[in-house]
């Protein structure tokens, strides 16, 4: 085989002892990178890529969330939340971890739901789901809002809206996780609810 490869990448040139002998160090390893990939079933090798997501995981990935107040001194609030969503998610026993505008480059995209965004985050993230959001601080009433996007179809699986006193965000981050916990729970109820797809007919 080694003897054909070297023919095919130099027409013309004949293969001797000598070519040989120089080439086999090279041509090996190559040869076995390529035999392992073709022993890989073909339906294995989808399962195989990085950042693939997760359907049995079914992990969560929690943007910070967008202030949109357009008062700086409040960008601490967006942080607070998602790190509190995100181990709240996680002691309730769904997997979530934070991330980082620099782990996710169209986070950004994300939070608006642009649908391209959404998908090449959760594919980047390794999560099935992206829960992100906004807040906005009126004096001292605050709104925060999130949502719960399926990171392969990009759908808003759920939608929250949370109003309250900015002395009691703690509480506001409470809530807004106790209804995102609550949304997720329900899409793995559906999930497993459903019917199995039927198997491919026999080749």
């Amino acid at each position: 085989m080694t003897t054909a490869l070297l023919r095919a990448a130099l027409p013309g040139r004949p293969v001797t002892a000598a070519l040989l002998r120089v080439a086999l160090p090279v041509a090996l390893p190559t040869l076995a990178l390529v035999a392992g990939a073709l022993a890989i079933p073909q339906g294995s090798r989808a399962l195989a890529q990085p950042n693939a997501p997760s359907a049995e995981a079914r992990e969560a990935a929690v943007l910070s969330f967008v202030n949109v107040s357009n008062d700086p001194a409040d960008d601490w609030i967006g942080t607070g939340i998602a790190e509190s969503l995100a181990s709240d998610l996680n002691r309730a026993g769904i997997a979530a971890a934070r991330a980082e505008a620099a782990d996710a480059p169209r986070a950004a995209e994300t939070v608006l739901g642009a649908p391209d965004a959404v998908v090449e985050t959760g594919r980047t993230l390794g999560a099935a789901w992206i829960v992100t959001g906004s807040y906005q601080r009126v004096g001292d009433r605050l709104r925060v809002t999130a949502r719960v996007f399926d990171a392969v179809t990009a759908a808003v699986v759920d939608a929250v809206t949370v109003d309250g006193e900015f002395g009691a965000l703690f509480d506001v981050q409470d809530e807004v996780a106790a209804e995102v916990r609550e949304a997720l729970a329900a899409v793995s109820r559906r999930a497993a609810a459903a019917p199995a797809a039927p198997a491919p007919p026999a080749a």
